[in-house]
């Protein structure tokens, strides 16, 4: 399955909560990349709790898989698992561990996020990639998001979303091909357009769009936005994961 990344435009939250939902619900064997060159927030968000209990470290990730292949002439998976961890939370959940603000990211460099980029694409053969790119700017991962084969804008579906999303669909369409992109919505109670205007007005299809901000209306749109992620892709053999048990030390290192 390709890598699938998201990102979003100007006053567009979301895209972090769309991910930890999707990833909560994925059906099957999944690696979530925290690229947000602005600083992470998986880790600091939704598994905060088994950070705090020891269960995930922050000094595995993504700053030291560019520094363990800073001098590589080419980065492979095998190059990836070591710096990615399980969550013991979610037994299907892998996690590659963002930077924690903008001076860490700007460590990293089109060298560092090019070596990403490599590596998550051969990991995408054998184990499905969920990216979070946070919002679109100068900083962004391009290398990441131009060899992404699925791209989503999230946006709300707002006069101020709309317009944030298409300066962001702008700066997409000079960097990336535009075809593999497309909006997801993200549930808000001041919708001033529905979510199919608002891929009309984009001109983009829709892919999902959550309709509840309770979490069982949250947890049933990702699992059907899941669903139609994984509709028409390949299916491939994935090693089964059993999770921790209380009080087991983090598990550093993917399997192969």
């Amino acid at each position: 399955m390709p890598v699938i990344a998201f990102v979003s435009g100007k006053a567009a939250p979301g895209v972090t909560t769309t991910v930890c939902a999707l990833a909560s619900v994925w059906p099957r064997a999944v690696l979530v990349a925290d690229c947000d060159p602005a600083g992470g927030d998986v880790l600091a968000g939704w598994l905060s709790p088994w950070l705090a209990e020891g269960w995930l470290r922050t000094d595995v990730g993504l700053l030291s898989f560019t520094t363990s292949t800073r001098h590589a002439g080419r980065a492979t998976r095998e190059c990836l698992r070591p710096h990615v961890q399980h969550v013991y939370a979610a037994p299907r959940v892998w996690l590659l561990v963002g930077v924690r603000d903008g001076a860490q990211s700007s460590s990293l460099g089109e060298p560092g996020w090019a070596r990403l980029a490599e590596a998550l694409t051969e990991m995408s053969a054998d184990t499905d990639v969920l990216v979070d790119c946070g919002r679109i700017g100068p900083a962004s991962p391009w290398p990441v998001l131009a060899a992404a084969g699925a791209l989503l804008v999230v946006a709300q579906p707002t006069f101020r979303g709309v317009a944030g999303a298409r300066a962001a669909v702008r700066a997409l369409d000079r960097r990336v091909d535009p075809t593999g992109v497309g909006l997801l919505t993200c549930a808000t109670t001041s919708a001033t357009r529905t979510a199919r205007e608002a891929a009309r007005a984009l001109e983009l299809p829709l892919v999902a769009a959550p309709r509840g901000l309770t979490r069982s209306p949250l947890v049933r749109s990702a699992r059907s936005a899941a669903e139609r992620l994984l509709a028409h892709q390949p299916q491939v053999e994935q090693p089964l994961v059993s999770g921790g048990s209380e009080g087991s030390a983090p598990r550093v290192g993917m399997p192969g």
